[in-house]
């Protein structure tokens, strides 16, 4: 999708609250202001145990992998179904604040890990 498509789709999708950002005409400049990429693949993390984020197993190897495989992108999307808030949001920044989107039970390691800068 083209910057200018992604824009006004956002504008009629009801983008309302930016965060770390003023407003759409914000975020249309940062876009601008990132050098045009090679076509990077798609990649689906589906869902899964929140423990891959500790744990060392063959998923997470797996995704280490195709890390070492692959160009650092420019930005990256990540959709979730499991969300607390209504409408739609966007952040553009370099170390976006961690969302714990999970519930308890789980071991107290997950809760204070943090963003990792790629």
């Amino acid at each position: 999708m083209k910057r200018q498509t992604f824009i006004k789709l956002a504008g009629l999708t009801g983008i309302s609250t930016l965060f770390g950002m003023k407003g759409l005409s914000a975020l249309q400049k940062y876009s601008e202001s990132l050098s045009n990429s090679p076509r990077m693949p798609v990649l689906f993390l589906g869902l899964g145990s929140p423990m891959n984020a500790i744990e060392e197993n063959q998923f997470v190897k797996g995704f280490r992998e195709i890390g070492k495989t692959i160009p650092k992108p420019n930005a990256i999307i990540c959709i979730s179904a499991h969300w607390y808030t209504r409408g739609t949001k966007v952040t553009a920044m370099e170390m976006p604040k961690t969302i714990h989107d999970f519930g308890g039970g789980l071991p107290p390691l997950l809760f204070g890990l943090s963003t990792v800068r790629l």
